[in-house]
């Protein structure tokens, strides 16, 4: 039986998931994706490892990356597909890496404060093959090390936005993100706008000002996309002229009931190929700039 599904929105050890670049893609295969782009946070590294074995397996394949900014005081991720390693794309990696690095230090130190004996060694020693350390990451320590009751009392307790232990993120301005995705042949897509902005009426304004600063596409389907607001942003991707892309931000265990293709209770499940078709088509584009 041929292989049906899309998934433009994962993540591997070489970030914040819990599955290999190569185990992953097996994993892919084993949920009948046909196409798939592998988006860590802030790092290329998995990409060829995940590539090789795609290949293998007669699976369509997209590098991306998932970049972390903020908006208006939120938390802001974009994607970016087809990006190209250059000198330069490679030098702004690691300005990103530098303010998650200052993140992570400013999160233990309010720990510290809050009374926790964690120290950031402790959270290196459990993801010495990650590239990329962040929160959950943190959140596992925490529960490893009998601090809280699971990895999701961390986050719901002192990690997640808004919580005591939470710190905000210096990193460049989206436009500058934007523009780097741009320049190492990518074409840049907000991710999971529903995680940013809930308001329809805002999240045109967003939209409008996003698109003016250089976004070329919305992520319509995700796994914490409401199928009201899937409908919504599809139509604004159509009176916007910006592009449709969707995934289900699989992350492995680290969000265990998001998976391959399906997303959240099958409401992701990408079939349109011109999805991908169309994508690719504006990744030529953007590589001959």
């Amino acid at each position: 039986m041929s292989r049906k599904w899309i998934d433009l929105h994962t993540h591997s050890t070489a970030s914040d998931g819990t599955d290999s670049p190569s185990e992953l893609v097996h994993k892919a295969a084993a949920a009948d994706i046909c196409f798939m782009a592998l988006t860590d946070h802030d790092t290329m590294a998995g990409i060829p490892e995940a590539f090789a074995v795609a290949q293998n397996l007669n699976i369509g394949f997209i590098q991306g990356i998932e970049l972390g900014t903020e908006y208006e005081g939120k938390e802001l991720h974009i994607l970016g597909y087809g990006v190209q390693l250059t000198p330069d794309f490679e030098a702004f990696l690691n300005t990103m890496v530098k303010a998650r690095e200052e993140r992570n230090l400013s999160i233990i130190s309010k720990l510290n404060q809050l009374g926790f004996a964690i120290t950031m060694d402790d959270v290196l020693q459990r993801c010495q093959d990650t590239t990329i350390v962040s929160r959950p990451h943190i959140a596992l320590t925490m529960y490893e090390m009998n601090l809280v009751q699971s990895r999701r009392d961390a986050w719901a307790l002192y990690l997640g936005e808004g919580k005591p232990a939470f710190a905000t993120k210096k990193a460049p301005h989206y436009g500058e993100c934007f523009q780097a995705i741009r320049k190492a042949g990518g074409v840049p897509v907000i991710a999971h706008p529903y995680l940013l902005e809930k308001s329809k009426e805002k999240s045109l304004r967003l939209f409008q000002e996003l698109k003016n600063a250089g976004l070329e596409g919305i992520e319509v389907w995700h796994s914490e996309h409401p199928f009201e607001m899937q409908d919504f942003y599809y139509q604004c991707s159509k009176d916007f002229n910006l592009l449709a892309t969707g995934g289900s931000d699989y992350h492995g265990s680290n969000k265990q009931n998001i998976h391959l293709a399906s997303g959240f209770e099958n409401n992701v499940n990408l079939s349109d190929l011109q999805i991908v078709e169309i994508l690719l088509d504006q990744i030529q584009k953007n590589q001959k700039l």
